[in-house]
């Protein structure tokens, strides 16, 4: 997967990421939603790296286990990621240096916002995330920007440039739309920020590469 930006504070939590998804050699291959929101768990989940664990772990926290809240999963995730990367691993044949992050961003059972990552460079054990913002890949927030909407864009387009200048064997690549997700107390809001210049040749070339 390609870029995720959220910002993680006290009152809510914004969370952002692009649509494109790649072949191994950069070229578009489909357009999907790198982020879901568990409404029954107050919380959104995200991911990087190798496409298909996190929609594995969505969906069997959504149909085969019981779960109280983001901390009681915080205390179950390691166990059931390590199973769902090994059996991936070995149906897909993944290289060795092929890697997957999960982040976990929510409401806790406490009533208080709260995230952690699970990493498969450290055997995805559960890492609380601080306040503030985290990116993927290395991008700056705008100082003194107010409009989160324009923020992230300034961020996201920061990110595929800084990509860009890359060799093609280093890059991520980033592109079709960019989609946001703002949680708080009360509820999950969604929606298109904004897409990207060449979303439509993206989409000729996918459908090219089915």
């Amino acid at each position: 997967m390609s870029s995720l930006i959220f910002e993680l504070n006290a009152d809510c939590i914004n969370v952002a990421t692009d649509t494109l998804a790649t072949l191994p050699d950069g070229s578009p291959a489909v357009f999907s939603t790198k982020a879901m929101y568990l409404p029954h768990l107050r919380m959104i989940v995200a991911g990087t790296g190798v496409a298909g664990i996190m929609g594995k772990w969505v969906q069997q926290m959504n149909d085969r286990m019981v779960l109280s809240g983001i901390l009681n999963v915080a205390f179950h995730a390691p166990t059931n990621l390590r199973k769902i990367w090994a059996n991936t691993k070995a149906e897909d044949g993944l290289a060795e240096d092929r890697t997957v992050t999960i982040y976990h961003l929510g409401i806790s059972e406490e009533n208080e916002t709260f995230g952690f990552r699970s990493r498969s460079t450290n055997n995805f054990c559960s890492e609380p995330l601080q306040y503030g913002w985290g990116v993927k890949p290395e991008c700056k927030f705008p100082e003194g920007e107010t409009d989160l909407k324009r923020g992230i864009k300034t961020m996201m387009v920061q990110q595929r440039d800084i990509q860009a200048n890359k060799p093609k064997n280093e890059r991520i690549y980033i592109g079709g739309e960019c989609m946001i997700w703002h949680l708080t107390r009360k509820n999950c809001v969604s929606f298109k920020a904004f897409e990207f210049s060449d979303h439509r040749d993206q989409r000729t070339q996918a459908l090219k590469n089915l």
